[in-house]
């Protein structure tokens, strides 16, 4: 089959494009860089004559972009996408719920979400291991060997769009006691009702209007063809966001200051943090040192976005394809995939997580067959090419 795969820089494009050419498709390239989501018309005319160049069966692409939603319904063909971003606010426009669409997400609750608003053809599908395996290709460099090691963004930059809520001081104080009440409580979801659990009618309103006010400010919402209410953007990109930066900080600072054998490879400003600044690396290239980092870690820690409330992350499935020891937060679906303690391990609390880190760290052995069961299991049970067949069979 032959199919275009619009590419815009995703770290898992090389993924999708090896695991189609290995399953026999034909793949061209659309670079073109998308400057508007639903009315790039540049964008939209460059893709319709690359279609109408002949044969095309359809187009695919890492995450959900409207446009070429448009365009494939406009030429009449399948547009395939796989959704490994959460949250990801382009799956709510209007075009989602176009017949020609075949949308794969990563997380369970996203694709019930989905389907629920009338889109169809949605599936769930987890993330392949493909291009990321070590294979034997990273043997030899000792330069990434530590203890523990985190791979990612602390969000210390102007998109923590929760300290902006200072001159909200009411929706503030509100956001905050919900947001301690959901750190490193990965069983239950206290942010869901935030606007109505235990509260007034009139509460609910306030909340809501000062919630919108910040919304507005910031310029968050995407548009009026898009389904999508004020209440989710407000809990996935202040409230989950929130957690998710004070879960990575209180656990490494946490790590760094016992005296833990610890290194941070982010681009995230570390200067506020003394502890975290003397463990900060720098970034790391997702193609040629992250496989090494995760390789050479003794133990390599997941702390996933809370706006992820079921799926299992890309850095998970990374770490154990690279043959590397993970210890995650619980994720449900690390759970239904994998046989946890004996393919990878997760931990429930800080204080569960020092305590796992230190017998690990004790037991060489045990941990090394962990990480060499996790590596077969992944490549076995969710490769890429496997995954890929699921989401053209749609």
């Amino acid at each position: 089959m032959k199919i275009i795969m619009a590419a815009w820089g995703s770290i898992y494009e090389d993924t999708l494009k090896i695991a189609l050419e290995k399953l026999g498709h034909e793949v061209i390239l659309y670079k073109k860089e998308c400057r508007h989501y639903t009315r790039d018309m540049e964008y939209a005319l460059g893709l319709m004559t690359l279609i109408g160049t002949g044969q095309v069966a359809g187009v695919i692409s890492c995450n959900y972009f409207p446009i070429i939603s448009m365009v494939c319904k406009k030429c009449g063909i399948k547009y395939y996408s796989w959704v490994y971003d959460c949250p990801h606010y382009t799956l709510y426009a209007a075009p989602v719920l176009y017949d020609v669409n075949r949308i794969a997400c990563f997380d369970r609750e996203m694709a019930e979400r989905l389907r629920k608003l009338g889109a169809k053809d949605v599936i769930h599908l987890p993330l392949g291991a493909g291009a990321l395996a070590s294979n034997g290709a990273f043997e030899g460099d000792k330069g990434y060997d530590c203890d523990v090691s985190f791979v990612g963004n602390l969000y210390t930059n102007k998109y923590n769009y929760f300290d902006s809520l200072s001159d909200a001081q009411e929706l503030l104080e509100a956001s905050s006691k919900a947001v301690e009440e959901q750190i490193f409580d990965y069983r239950e979801d206290h942010l869901a009702s935030f606007f109505d659990k235990g509260r007034s009618e009139e509460e609910r309103r306030f909340l809501r209007e000062k919630a919108a006010e910040q919304i507005d400010k910031e310029g968050l919402l995407p548009g009026d063809e898009y389904l999508l209410e004020r209440d989710d953007i407000f809990i996935s990109s202040y409230l989950e966001k929130k957690v998710t930066v004070e879960e990575r900080r209180r656990l490494l600072e946490s790590l760094a200051g016992n005296g833990t054998d610890l290194r941070l490879y982010t681009a995230s400003d570390t200067s506020s943090s003394p502890l975290l600044d003397k463990v900060a690396m720098g970034q790391v290239d997702y193609k040629t040192e992250m496989p090494l980092v995760f390789l050479r870690s003794r133990i390599n820690l997941n702390i996933s976005l809370r706006s992820i409330h079921s799926g299992i992350p890309l850095r998970a499935i990374d770490i154990m394809n690279a043959g590397g020891f993970l210890l995650s937060n619980y994720q449900k679906e690390l759970e239904e995939y994998f046989d946890i303690g004996r393919e990878l391990v997760t931990y429930d609390s800080l204080e569960d997580c020092r305590e796992k880190i230190s017998y690990y760290l004790a037991h060489a052995d045990e941990r090394e067959m962990i990480a060499a069961a996790g590596m077969k299991a992944v490549r076995e049970r969710l490769s890429a090419e496997r995954e890929v067949e699921i989401l053209l069979s749609i």
